[in-house]
């Protein structure tokens, strides 16, 4: 368990009341969506590669800390849906 990555969410109602413990994915654990999302792109445009470069890759994991990880799947698939580039905007 990753005791300093823990993180509490409650839910109350008149009636009702629960305590959840979730913990958002790691950086290795955003990484893996965003690799993924980067492959299967790769499989429907064989004639083109994708583009990344380490910096925008730590840069789009640092943006997407703190989300579920089929958020962090989600936004990764649109970060690069048009032309297989990871690349920053400005």
């Amino acid at each position: 368990m990753r005791w300093c990555r823990r993180r509490w969410s409650y839910l109350t109602s008149p009636r009702f009341a629960a305590r959840f413990e979730f913990a958002p994915p790691t950086k290795e654990e955003l990484e893996e969506p965003i690799r993924d999302e980067a492959h299967a792109w790769q499989k429907t445009n064989p004639a083109r590669r994708i583009r990344i470069d380490r910096e925008t890759l730590d840069r789009l994991i640092m943006n997407l800390t703190g989300i579920p990880s089929n958020d962090a799947r989600r936004l990764a698939r649109g970060a690069n849906r048009d032309d297989g580039a990871f690349t920053a905007s400005t």
